[in-house]
């Protein structure tokens, strides 16, 4: 779903920086790239964390997008990119996390690094990854504003209502939905 995603940035224009710990999935993320040739010079691979994060601009807030494996993987890979964060940074997570750890680690984040992390329920699996997923973010109010224009950007689009996001509510409402939307596709 992140290799489909990450083209889906670079087609609205946004520069990608994508790690993935198992570095072939980076490969392939870029071999697709290649095979669209506007979108190669938008997207940059990286197989460790520390080129990753030096990709971005120090001067600016980092943007960055987790989707992973909910659960210990998801703290793991927070806990390796703690020493890169700095206040005003933020995470959005696109997994299926567990609303309670997703409060867990918007608390820990928050009050440690001055870091807002967004449960942001992804839906529509990863044929929609590429064409534009349902959003579904929960978390600070003032930073999902802030977010929504670029959610909008991205977002599957309704022809009646039009983009298929809304900010759902605090703390782990965006995975809570996400795991009822889940539980109801059952």
């Amino acid at each position: 779903m992140g290799s489909e995603m990450t083209l889906l940035f670079a087609e609205h224009d946004l520069r990608v920086s994508l790690f993935d710990i198992v570095g072939e999935n980076v490969d392939h993320a870029l071999q697709l790239a290649e095979e669209n040739p506007p979108l190669k010079d938008k997207i940059k691979g990286f197989k460790d964390y520390d080129s990753f994060m030096k990709s971005f601009d120090e001067s600016k807030p980092k943007l960055l997008l987790l989707s992973i494996t909910h659960g210990h993987p998801a703290d793991e890979v927070l806990e390796a990119l703690k020493k890169f964060l700095k206040k005003g940074d933020i995470i959005l997570d696109g997994g299926n996390e567990w609303y309670k750890d997703t409060e867990r680690r918007q608390t820990w984040l928050k009050k440690e690094l001055g870091v807002d992390l967004i449960g942001m329920g992804v839906s529509g699996g990863y044929q929609s990854a590429r064409r534009g997923p349902s959003i579904s973010p929960g978390g600070d109010k003032q930073t999902i504003d802030k977010l929504m224009p670029l959610f909008e950007k991205f977002a599957a689009k309704d022809e009646q209502y039009g983009p298929c996001v809304t900010n759902v509510g605090p703390a782990g409402a965006g995975h809570y939905v996400k795991m009822i939307h889940n539980g109801i596709e059952q």
